[in-house]
Formats: structure tokens, C-alpha cells, sequence
């Protein structure tokens, strides 16, 4: 049963490594956040059901995070990515 377990989250943590790391690549080294596309997120594999926490913005909207990185719906096709500020 816990080789079950384990299998399963193992796997979920992959997508989620796989999220965090198409939201870096989008996020450039230099820059606090960037618009992207629904279509260019899809496109490179992202999987919206997968995330590890939100955090709700000033507007109550939620970002999504996998991680230290995360995404806020501007609009149905327009999303905002960001990186967490270390504390």
C-alpha cells in the first residue's frame, strides 16, 4: 500500500517540477513577472490542476504556485507569472 503512495506522489511532484520549471523558463532571470498566454502555457505541457499553494492578491484573486513560482489570471487567455520573494 505505501509503494502505492509513495508511486503517486512521486508522480505528482513531477508534474509539479515540470510546472515550476515551464513557468521559469518563462520568467526571465532579470525580470519580476511577465505576461503569458494561455495557448503558450498549454503549449509547452503546463498543467493547470497542478499546483502546490495560493496566495490571494490585493484583489482577492488567487495566484498559483508551484513552488516558488506562480500564476494569476488576468484574463481567460492572458496570465501573469511571477516569482515568490524570499522572506
Amino acid at each position: 500500500m505505501h509503494s502505492n503512495c509513495n508511486s503517486y506522489m512521486r508522480h505528482v511532484n513531477r508534474l509539479l517540477q515540470k510546472n515550476r520549471h515551464i513557468l521559469a523558463n518563462i520568467l526571465l532571470d532579470s525580470s519580476p513577472h511577465t505576461k503569458t498566454s494561455y495557448e503558450e502555457l498549454v503549449e509547452r505541457g503546463f498543467l493547470f490542476k497542478y499546483c502546490t499553494h495560493q496566495v490571494p492578491s490585493k484583489k482577492g484573486n488567487p495566484y498559483h504556485f508551484c513552488y516558488d513560482y506562480g500564476y494569476l489570471a488576468i484574463s481567460e487567455l492572458t496570465y501573469l507569472v511571477v516569482r515568490r520573494k524570499n522572506k
